[in-house]
């Protein structure tokens, strides 16, 4: 999976237990509650982790009409824990279907049975909108503990997904994303890790991932 530092509490560890008592490495375990501004939903998500797993929870979260807020990723008993505060892409309020809907692509994501990148293709295609003629902008803040990417493009569908995808090409971990738009240009943060977990990478691996990001978010 793509992290695997942070604490886990409470909620955190009664959802992790739940899929490692269920036995079944298919286990899916969800939790929403009320999100931090009017109209949005903090989703709590569990599962036996799987490499791509953020990737494939931004992308469902995307085909489900939510746009993503803030987003972490921990682990415990090798239980990948995901947080998501979302908001509805469309203005409307969140409803229960959403959320069964979302259950419905992240079980077949999880099965293999989804297609997300021809499905958010379509999406894109679908919801084609004016983008913005802005610059794709990446920087790298590297320290001891962690790695800190800046991320700045034109909005557009499936495009947390496409940076969360790169970033697990790269061998690298997300522990934490905060995202922003505003006039159409994303803005996200993302706090990176190695798998070591002993914070920065080679410079070269943080390279090869600015200029891959900076041509994937261009396109």
């Amino acid at each position: 999976m793509e992290r695997v530092a942070g604490r886990s509490g409470a909620a955190d560890a009664a959802l992790a237990a739940e899929v490692v008592a269920s036995g079944d490495p298919a286990t899916l375990a969800m939790r929403v509650g009320v999100g931090p501004v009017s109209g949005s939903a903090r989703l709590r998500v569990a599962v036996v982790e799987h490499p791509g797993t953020f990737a494939l929870l931004t992308g469902c979260l995307e085909l489900a009409g939510l746009d993503i807020m803030e987003a972490t990723a921990t682990a415990s008993m090798h239980v990948g824990l995901y947080g998501f505060t979302v908001a509805p892409a469309t203005g409307a309020a969140i409803e229960h279907v959403t959320w069964s809907r979302l259950e419905r692509l992240v079980r077949a994501g999880l099965a293999g049975n989804l297609a997300l990148e021809t499905r958010l293709a379509e999406r894109r295609h679908h919801y084609d909108r004016i983008r913005m003629n802005a610059p794709v902008r990446v920087s790298v803040d590297a320290a001891e503990s962690h790695v800190i990417m800046r991320v700045s493009a034109p909005d557009r569908v499936g495009l947390l997904h496409d940076i969360a995808a790169e970033v697990l090409r790269s061998g690298l971990l997300i522990q934490r994303v905060q995202t922003t738009t505003l006039v159409g240009v994303a803005r996200d943060v993302l706090f990176l890790d190695s798998p070591s977990g002993s914070g920065s990478p080679q410079p070269g691996v943080l390279g090869h991932l600015a200029m891959n990001l900076r041509e994937g978010c261009a396109s």
